[in-house]
């Protein structure tokens, strides 16, 4: 059924509000003080061969002068990747036949893929596994708290960033091993809940209806 001319004005409305608030998030942290970004301390290059248990996936890993400067980080992305997803489904929504083809649609597959790679490179640091041997120094690691405080932190990124539905599989794959890390090997449950309520919404495509 076609959509009315009022519709989709009102969608292209959300469209354009939707690129004004990722250009307000995007200019955020260059603003901050340096230790708002991360450092690469390591370099993923192969595609690991069992990707549940995969510690890193493709490409640098970060790290921070602080697990909560971090966690912040990765909640704005979750949010921007978010706010993403939602412009493609409202192109999708009013172009059905074309929307591949509209540079914008385009611009928002981008910002919602290199904010999930932003997430990705970011999770050995909150597992421990991705710090450097200076840093490794000033915390204790492998006592489980400091790690588990670093598993609460990626449950809400990991979990939006796995039910993207325009992500490979091979790295669906690999966020679903880390999610069940974070839920068997510290016990945080939620983490599975919160998965499987971003798998029903958003791969499944049942966000808000659309």
């Amino acid at each position: 059924m076609p959509l009315s001319p009022g519709l989709v004005r009102r969608i292209e409305d959300v469209i354009e509000e939707g690129f004004a608030t990722e250009q307000n998030m995007r200019g955020w942290r260059p603003l901050q003080e340096s230790l708002w970004h991360p450092k690469t301390v390591a370099f993923t290059q192969k595609m690991p061969e069992d990707l549940k248990k995969a510690e890193s996936w493709i490409g640098p890993v970060y790290e921070w002068e602080s697990m909560h400067t971090a966690g912040i980080v990765n909640k704005q992305r979750a949010a921007q990747l978010t706010n993403a997803y939602l412009i493609i489904e409202c192109f999708k929504k009013i172009y059905p036949d074309s929307y591949e083809s509209d540079a914008r649609y385009r611009k928002a597959c981008y910002i919602l893929q290199s904010n999930i790679d932003e997430i990705c490179y970011s999770i050995p640091f909150f597992f421990g596994s991705g710090m450097s041997p200076e840093r490794r120094k000033m915390v204790k690691t492998g006592s489980g708290m400091m790690e588990a405080i670093g598993a609460y932190h990626l449950i809400w990124p990991v979990s939006v960033a796995y039910g993207c539905p325009m992500i490979s599989d091979a790295q669906r794959e690999w966020l679903a091993g880390r999610i069940d890390v974070i839920s068997v090997h510290y016990g945080l449950g939620q983490a599975i809940v919160v998965r499987k309520i971003f798998q029903k919404n958003m791969i499944n495509g049942n966000l808000m209806g659309m």
